[in-house]
């Protein structure tokens, strides 16, 4: 049967035939290259072998570098560090030495001021002290001449002539008055601010009267309350006895005249003032000349004008027993309480009483914190007591209407 089964699977055994020799040249190609990559393989291995060599030298330089870098780092932070230490030093003398320098700039300069100011005030004070010299000097000169030119025709002197000579005479002690009162009374702005208080209350009198009657200053002194009347459109007159203080007066264009007090106001018709200002006169007169300055006052005031009388507070032991007998021309202290009954007894309406000037905070006594001890507070309580009565208000004022 080999033949015809021969015949049959000729195709058959020619497909095997020829797939064996192509699994032989399969697995011999396989073969070829599984050898080459056994090949391969050794010499990656090999190269592999030499690479982790190589970075094991690497990664031992690369280790001693990184820790020579991170030593000399750190030496550069510690030197960093210490340079800003340094500098911060530096920069903190350096402040110290511009602060001081600016105190010491400043220090400076307010010296250099006060210098200045101390200048400019003793630079005032002699230029008005040479004004001053300057009146007295020509006042003094028109009274001597004056003296002279009578004196010269002595033997035709008569009561008129005598009379004249002794008014001037009067007069040769009234700069010395004048240097007073500028050294111990104060400067105009301080007199000015002191007596702004007065000025709504008079104000107010003109505008309720609705009248140009004037208000008349009794010893006017320097004339600062008219300047004030005068700059708020009040009218108003003064009067004063001091020869150079009527000369000052009106150098500034006041309206003061030459004249005593109750000459001048009995002279008056009556109501032909709005009000009467008298600031520190009536300590300078008797009780007599006390009673008829009020009453003068009640009746040279038209109905609802104002008086405003302002004196020494004797209530204050410092004014009563120390300043108030600084001005020898004083007669003695008036209390306010009976001030205010006289001017209610000449028909005067509601006089009150303002308490002017307190001392200064340096004079009192100290006080301090009590807390909640009783003892303490008691303490306090007392000190505070005698600060009423030994500093309170230097001055006071009564003010009425009519």
């Amino acid at each position: 049967m080999m033949p015809y089964s021969r015949l049959v699977l000729r195709e058959q055994i020619t497909f095997n035939a020829r797939l064996q020799t192509a699994l032989r040249e399969v697995v011999s190609v396989q073969a070829g290259q599984i050898d080459f990559l056994q090949t391969s393989l050794m010499q990656l291995d090999r190269r592999t072998h030499e690479l982790n060599k190589t970075l094991e030298g690497f990664k031992e330089s690369f280790t001693a570098r990184s820790d020579s870098l991170d030593g000399y780092l750190q030496m550069l932070q510690r030197r960093v560090a210490e340079r800003e230490a340094d500098e911060e030093q530096e920069r903190g003398r350096n402040r110290d030495t511009h602060q001081q320098l600016q105190e010491h700039i400043q220090e400076a300069n307010h010296q250099v001021q006060e210098s200045f100011r101390l200048l400019e005030e003793r630079h005032r004070e002699l230029f008005q002290h040479y004004l001053e010299q300057r009146q007295e000097n020509l006042l003094q000169k028109r009274r001597l001449d004056f003296i002279l030119a009578e004196l010269r025709q002595k033997a035709k002197l008569g009561k008129k002539e005598i009379q004249h000579i002794v008014e001037h005479s009067n007069h040769l002690r009234d700069h010395q008055y004048f240097l007073f009162e500028n050294k111990f009374r104060g400067p105009r702005e301080k007199i000015l601010k002191h007596q702004e208080l007065y000025l709504p209350l008079f104000r107010e009198v003109r505008e309720s009267l609705d009248t140009e009657l004037p208000v008349l200053d009794v010893g006017c002194g320097r004339g600062e309350f008219l300047e004030m009347l005068r700059g708020a459109g009040i009218p108003a007159r003064g009067i004063e006895l001091n020869e150079d203080m009527v000369h000052v007066c009106k150098e500034r264009g006041l309206d003061v005249c030459l004249e005593d007090a109750f000459h001048h106001l009995q002279s008056l018709p009556d109501e032909s003032l709005a009000g009467v200002m008298a600031s520190h006169f009536i300590e300078h007169l008797e009780t007599n000349a006390l009673v008829k300055f009020i009453t003068l006052c009640h009746c040279k005031i038209r109905k609802g004008g104002l008086v405003a009388i302002e004196t020494p507070n004797p209530l204050t032991l410092l004014v009563s027993a120390n300043y108030f007998w600084l001005d020898l021309s004083h007669m003695r202290p008036i209390h306010p309480e009976a001030l205010r009954f006289l001017m209610e007894s000449c028909g005067f309406l509601d006089p009150r009483a303002i308490y002017l000037s307190p001392c200064n905070e340096e004079v009192k006594f100290r006080l301090f914190n009590p807390g909640d001890d009783p003892i303490l507070q008691v303490v306090r309580k007392n000190f505070e007591m005698l600060n009423d009565y030994f500093f309170g208000e230097q001055d006071y004022a009564v003010t009425a209407r009519k």
